[in-house]
């Protein structure tokens, strides 16, 4: 899927689908995860992601 990256007030961000949030389970909060220039956004609840594999 491609997204467009918008202006919100002083920052810069994207609109994420509600299938692709409900599909991975966000919430109220994500944790963002930079790894070989990629942008990971992992779902607070979920055990799919190690953050020692990152490292």
């Amino acid at each position: 899927m491609k997204a467009s990256i918008i202006k919100i007030g002083n920052s810069q961000g994207n609109r994420i689908p509600k299938t692709i949030i409900t599909q991975c389970g966000f919430e109220n909060e994500v944790e963002f995860v930079v790894h070989n220039n990629e942008l990971i956004v992992k779902s607070m609840k979920s055990t799919r992601y190690n953050s020692d594999m990152f490292d």
